[in-house]
């Protein structure tokens, strides 16, 4: 239903709801573009940030409200949960399958029709550290079978949608990402990638180092 409805082609204005998982990042903040380059009226796109006890939650926050106002989104939802964390440890399990529950939840009080995420993954990732099953396409699959078993008869239907991955043979890769985000004109400074860093980026972590490169890389091409 929802893949239907998000057909937009960039001139009429889709009018259904869309809850969006925002995380002050850069793969929330091209989900949200990409939802506005189809056409979904801002006013119609609902930000949630969920601060589940991570070390650079209050960063994450206050991006994510400056992400939403500078879209021009709804006013952020904040949930606020407390899930078991590993100091500095990027990967809190089942942390994307609590969060896509709370954006459910948040969907079916506004009448939303879908819950958008930035996730990149097409399939568990063995190479990395972490497979990160519940951040894959083949996840999302599942979870909205799920969603549909569950859902009453009174509630409507609402599909999870990490748009990130739509029509896609290769993950999107950050490089690609970051492109991206360009190419909207986005401003690289509004968003929070950082793994460690508390009040400032660490410098040191994989999103840092990989956001640095693609700076570097962009200057250098603009001076060539």
């Amino acid at each position: 239903m929802a893949n239907k409805k998000i057909k937009a082609n960039g001139k009429k204005k889709v009018e259904e709801k869309f809850v969006v998982e925002l995380s002050g990042g850069a793969d929330s903040s091209l989900a949200c573009l990409y939802l506005i380059e189809r056409g979904i009226a801002k006013e119609n796109i609902f930000p949630i940030y969920v601060n589940y006890g991570q070390v650079y939650a209050i960063r994450e926050q206050e991006m994510s409200f400056r992400i939403a106002k500078y879209l021009n989104l709804q006013k952020l939802y904040i949930s606020n949960i407390n899930l078991f964390t590993r100091r500095f440890d990027p990967f809190i399990p089942y942390r994307n399958l609590v969060i896509s529950s709370l954006a459910l939840n948040y969907a079916q009080s506004i009448k939303a029709i879908a819950v958008v995420n930035g996730s990149r993954g097409l399939v568990p990732t063995p190479d990395e550290d972490c497979t990160y099953r519940d951040s894959c396409a083949v996840f999302y699959v599942l979870f909205n079978n799920i969603v549909t078993y569950i859902k009453e008869e009174k509630e409507n239907i609402i599909q999870l949608l990490p748009i990130l991955t739509e029509k896609r043979q290769m993950k999107m890769m950050k490089d690609e990402v970051y492109s991206e985000l360009n190419r909207f004109k986005f401003p690289l400074d509004y968003i929070w990638n950082c793994y460690f860093g508390v009040e400032k980026p660490c410098g040191s972590c994989k999103n840092c180092k990989e956001l640095k490169s693609f700076k570097d890389r962009n200057c250098l091409m603009l001076l060539t």
